[in-house]
């Protein structure tokens, strides 16, 4: 989206390095976007607080898909809301241990690739 665009619409411009997550059809694909960007409706965004390991958030996140498609609803395909999306319970332990413990453990029960 150019400049004009982001002038003449609702859209928002997210930070790089923040991460985009597929709300609808289906919920749970998750990116790590190394640039800013903006999305539609059927995706939510994740900025970071600068101490935070992207990629542990990254796989925390994947780990919770199950409970996020739980969470869902609607009848042709379900859909996670914004305010449930919000309510997603990703635990922050402090930096050197998304680095270190808890981001390897994540990646060995984890069913999807590394990033």
């Amino acid at each position: 989206m150019n400049n004009l665009g982001l002038e003449k619409s609702s859209a928002h411009l997210i930070p790089k390095d923040s991460l985009v997550v597929s709300s609808r059809a289906p919920i749970g694909y998750v990116n790590i976007v190394p640039f800013e960007y903006t999305t539609n409706q059927g995706c939510k965004s994740v900025s970071l607080y600068d101490d935070t390991n992207k990629q542990f958030i990254y796989f925390a996140i994947k780990n919770a898909v199950p409970e996020m498609n739980r969470r869902a609803s609607g009848t042709t395909f379900k859909e996670i809301s914004g305010t449930k999306f919000g309510q997603t319970i990703v635990p922050l332990p402090p930096l050197s241990e998304q680095s270190r413990n808890i981001y390897t453990t994540i990646r060995k029960t984890s069913d999807f690739a590394e990033v």
